[in-house]
């Protein structure tokens, strides 16, 4: 029968007492799973070139932040945001958008909104309704003055 192991390239020892190597400890893992399933980590920083902005927009910045600290605070996974940002990417791509940054924070900006309504039904009724007085207010602001919430509900002389 031959040999089923690698030889050593040491040479036995000649000499001395021999030593006692002491067994190393092991319990049987038959029928035991040796490998757990790694939780998904929190979303992470993005790379950018040296010295140049992360983001292109800060509302960008702001659409991950707000992802993550929700997914700390337990409201969705982060497998959860993961499975609802890539269903975004692909209506996107299924709507031929443009491959860009804006496209991709746009998706990120639908998935998050989307988590939020299925998870917090009236915390997403209440953004509705924000994104309601924000586009008012934008339509009612005369070219050249700042938006605000309130030029939604109230007219601007």
């Amino acid at each position: 029968m031959p040999k089923r192991s690698t030889p050593s390239p040491s040479p036995p020892a000649s000499c001395g007492r021999r030593r006692r190597v002491a067994a190393t400890p092991s319990i049987s893992i038959c029928g035991r799973a040796t490998l757990n399933e790694p939780e998904l980590a929190p979303i992470g920083r993005r790379g950018s070139a040296p010295g140049g902005p992360v983001f292109d927009e800060p509302w960008h910045a702001e659409v991950l932040a707000v992802a993550n600290v929700l997914i700390r605070g337990g409201l969705f996974s982060s497998g959860g945001w993961a499975a609802a940002l890539g269903e975004a990417l692909r209506a996107a791509e299924a709507r031929h958008d443009p491959d860009t940054q804006d496209t991709y924070h746009r998706a990120a900006l639908a998935a998050l909104e989307g988590l939020v309504a299925a998870r917090s039904p009236e915390t997403g009724r209440a953004l509705a309704g924000r994104l309601e007085d924000r586009r008012r207010a934008y339509l009612d602001t005369p070219h050249g003055r700042p938006v605000l919430l309130s030029a939604g509900r109230i007219a601007i002389p």
